[in-house]
């Protein structure tokens, strides 16, 4: 995916494997991306796996094209991030209460997607990397 106007290329299940480094965390599952009228909901469910101990988890999203970005929201419509791409890469800012998510994604051409974030700030310092694939 080279842009973000390629929103519904996104659409179906995703492979998941994240890894939080610097702990011993990492999750495992799986993404839908499901069309929503003009918008992609997104919903992962796996495994969290923390020091031995595993537990079901799951998240949701949605996306949206915006006119010059990918719109991220949380499924209440409370704004996370907008993503405008460039050559397949995109970077964006979130703060969260005192602590600060700097995102980046990153399609390549084999149809694999990364999201990394880099958080920082008073309640958390760690580095989130997670592999999406077919």
């Amino acid at each position: 995916m080279a842009r973000a106007s390629k929103l519904f290329d996104l659409a179906g299940t995703w492979r998941i494997a994240r890894r939080i480094i610097g702990t011993n965390t990492r999750f495992e599952g799986i993404a839908t991306l499901t069309p929503d009228g003009d918008a992609l909901a997104y919903r992962e469910d796996g495994m969290l796996h923390h020091n031995g101990k595993s537990t079901p988890a799951f998240r949701r999203y949605v996306y949206r094209q915006s006119d010059y970005a990918l719109a991220i929201t949380h499924p209440d419509g409370a704004a996370f991030l907008d993503l405008v791409f460039d050559n397949g890469e995109a970077r964006a800012r979130h703060l969260c209460g005192a602590d600060t998510y700097d995102a980046l994604f990153r399609f390549y051409a084999d149809g694999h997607w990364v999201t990394a974030y880099d958080i920082s700030g008073p309640h958390k310092n760690h580095r989130i990397v997670t592999r999406l694939a077919r």
